[in-house]
């Protein structure tokens, strides 16, 4: 098995099992959609919508319907991830680019058919403070997507591919159970039992296409020769010591601003250090110019969209 794997992770759609949700996309399902189905602010004009979500793909949906739109509400819940302290306040930040005509009310608790009549209109959305929302005509399910390689689906473990596999998978070769994670990579990007099989933009809550600038000078200086990844019993225990300290789930490979700076710090020392016998260049981390720009792009975006505190 060799191969490079960059096909990102906004494939396959995660839609929470929330009681009730799976009959109201049966019945109405051009009125229940995910983000992903998205495509169209004109479909929304003079109707009422529920965005569940607190992520980009909620925030970019609601600026651009909310001119369209007669109501939005937005169900978020509390966030469980345990970001640095830069990162949460970007997110609170962000909140501040919701349109005012976007409603938030809290954290979805049951969707309700209504007993007699069939129309989306007449059925309810309970929230868990015990408010109820009817009249709505559309729901976007804006919660994000789920880690699937289909095409490596002897490497899955899952309901949907798994039963497509020729063998069992065990746990020291398993890709993706769940779709919260993915498990078995070194550093997020080669694969502990087969390094010739290799990822690039695994990690997320990043700048994006920088980091993976990053991993891609790892697969590039590991398949030249350039570079020398451990021993399988060491990668494994560097899995195995960071899935202790973070967690195993979704929060496994989100990084943050300063996780982020240190992700990338730990690669360069790495491909510099083993890339200096073979007189390679010297790959450069981030410099403090790019810092600043990262640290102010937000308060620039505020200003070009004339949103003030």
């Amino acid at each position: 098995m060799e191969g490079i794997v960059a096909t990102g992770h906004y494939h396959a759609q995660y839609v929470p099992n929330f009681s009730g949700l799976a009959e109201w996309r049966t019945q109405w399902p051009k009125n229940v959609i995910h983000s992903k189905e998205y495509r169209d602010p004109d479909m929304f004009k003079d109707k009422n919508v529920l965005l569940i979500g607190n992520g980009t793909s909620a925030l970019d949906i609601a600026r651009d319907i909310h001119k369209h739109a007669k109501t939005i509400y937005n169900s978020v819940r509390e966030s469980t991830h345990q970001f640095d302290e830069k990162y949460l306040k970007l997110r609170e930040e962000l909140a501040k680019f919701l349109p005012k005509k976007v409603q938030r009310v809290a954290h979805v608790k049951e969707f309700k058919e209504h007993q007699t009549k069939k129309d989306i209109q007449d059925a309810v959305v309970e929230l868990i403070d015990g408010t109820k929302i009817t009249d709505l005509d559309y729901v976007i399910i804006c919660t994000g997507y789920l880690f699937s390689f289909h095409f490596l689906e002897d490497l899955h473990d899952d309901e949907e591919v798994g039963p497509k596999r020729k063998f069992n998978v065990d746990q020291e070769h398993v890709l993706v159970k769940d779709g919260s994670q993915v498990f078995n990579l070194h550093k997020d990007i080669f694969y502990i039992p087969n390094p010739t099989l290799s990822f690039v933009g695994i990690p997320f809550h990043i700048a994006t296409f920088s980091l993976f600038e990053f991993q891609s000078y790892a697969v590039a200086r590991v398949y030249s020769g350039a570079a020398k990844l451990p021993e399988e019993k060491a990668m494994r225990a560097e899995w195995y010591e960071r899935a202790h300290r973070k967690g195993l789930g979704r929060e496994f490979h989100a990084l943050g601003s300063e996780l982020e700076l240190t992700y990338i710090k730990d690669i360069v020392q790495w491909l510099n250090e083993d890339g200096k016998a073979l007189k390679k260049p010297t790959i450069t981390e981030h410099d403090e110019e790019w810092i600043n720009i990262r640290n102010n792009s937000l308060a620039a975006l505020k200003k070009s969209l004339n949103i003030t505190d």
